[in-house]
């Protein structure tokens, strides 16, 4: 069967309730297009993979110094509201020191992002508010939908659609500097894998419970 393809399941007419909100999809199906129009740049000469990929035919490789990166935007700056970052991640190897970043744009800053952390801890920045799953809770070599969400100041961390955390956060994230995906805005936390349907919702809370991730890609309206 060809990775990324799930046997047995028929996708129904997609639609997004929360379309309105969303300011980035990316499929990666075949390049570094973005769904809702924004304009990305890759830097060090990021690759598509057609051999690994979660859906669609291809995936975004980045390999320990390739990203791709947006211009700035407001549409990033989420405030104190709500909002919600989430995507498929594939590790290839897992940080003893520096962390991993698939996606954000957090630079001790008032941004936020994802973090792979050593012993296979996934976790969340807001600004200075971190948020951690368990120890073990990714491995390498294995596709996970991670998502982080915020609502009315509650932030909740999800792996696969299970809850694995929740934190207290009031941060006013109020940076409109570009998105990145493989990396944050360092020069340190590059991602070491696949990065495969991110997207990225603001003013709406997708998920405050656990869930079942979509077993197809995103809808585009």
């Amino acid at each position: 069967m060809i990775p990324g393809i799930i046997a047995g399941v028929i996708k129904p007419a997609a639609s997004d309730p929360h379309w309105a909100n969303v300011v980035s999809l990316m499929h990666f199906d075949s390049d570094f297009s973005d769904v809702k129009g924004k304009s990305w740049t890759g830097v060090s000469s990021p690759t598509i993979s057609n051999s690994v990929f979660r859906f669609g035919g291809g995936s975004g490789f980045f390999n320990g110094g390739p990203y791709i990166q947006t211009e700035s935007s407001s549409d990033f700056a989420f405030g104190t509201g709500d909002f919600t970052v989430e995507g498929w991640i594939y590790a290839t190897s897992m940080p003893t020191g520096n962390f991993f970043c698939p996606f954000g744009n957090w630079v001790s800053e008032t941004g936020g992002c994802f973090f792979l952390k050593p012993n296979g801890v996934i976790g969340w920045n807001s600004n200075t508010t971190f948020v951690d799953s368990p120890k073990s809770t990714i491995s390498t070599n294995t596709w996970y939908h991670i998502a982080y969400t915020r609502q009315s100041g509650t932030g909740r961390l999800f792996v696969n659609g299970a809850q694995v955390a929740s934190v207290s956060d009031v941060a006013n994230l109020t940076s409109t500097s570009g998105w990145r995906v493989g990396n944050n805005r360092t020069s340190t936390d590059f991602w070491r894998g696949y990065v495969d349907e991110m997207r990225i919702t603001k003013g709406v809370a997708r998920y405050t419970s656990a869930f079942t991730p979509r077993r197809w890609p995103f809808p585009n309206g």
